[in-house]
């Protein structure tokens, strides 16, 4: 009888380490394990779920100015990864409100930016205007700028002819 009775206890001794060890091992695996770091690089964002993200990192926004004799114009363009364009032109005249704009799209070929106007141009002056000719950046002063031709109108011989304008990398606002 005495040996059932150190079966018994045997029996439900070892039962019960069975037990205590599958709820040691449940809770190991709720906690996170120490030794293991997140292997998920710092640098590497998740997927944005909003279309509307997604589109805002794939573009960059750029802006350029002039300050013109009468007109100060900005230009604002964004670039996609997919070469397409958009952006706006804004040109206002000095000591006055009135502010002029359009917006336009296009495509960029190396340094050159093939732009199509959605609207009327903006006024740059009474003597210039502006040509279906490419947009070109140019980054060879070590400062980006965005160079234009406009035919523009010469007071000293009272022509028109081709005039390339420059227009410096500026903050966007």
């Amino acid at each position: 009888m005495q040996i059932l009775i150190n079966y018994k206890t045997l029996l439900i001794a070892g039962f019960s380490l069975i037990i205590f060890s599958c709820n040691s091992s449940a809770k190991k695996d709720k906690e996170p394990k120490n030794n293991q770091a997140d292997t998920t690089p710092a640098s590497i964002t998740p997927p944005a779920d909003n279309p509307a993200e997604v589109a805002r990192e794939s573009t960059q926004q750029k802006c350029y100015s002039n300050d013109g004799l009468k007109y100060k114009t900005v230009i604002s363009i964004n670039f996609s990864t997919d070469n397409g364009i958009t952006g706006s032109v804004m040109s206002q005249e000095y000591g006055s409100d009135k502010k002029e704009s359009t917006t336009f799209t296009g495509t960029v070929d190396a340094d050159k930016l093939n732009i199509r106007f959605t609207g009327t141009p903006p006024l740059l002056g009474a003597a210039s205007e502006w040509t279906t000719r490419p947009w070109a950046l140019d980054h060879s002063s070590g400062k980006e700028k965005l160079r234009i031709v406009f035919n523009s109108k010469n007071y000293a011989t009272n022509k028109w002819a081709e005039t390339e304008y420059e227009f410096d990398l500026a903050g966007c606002k």
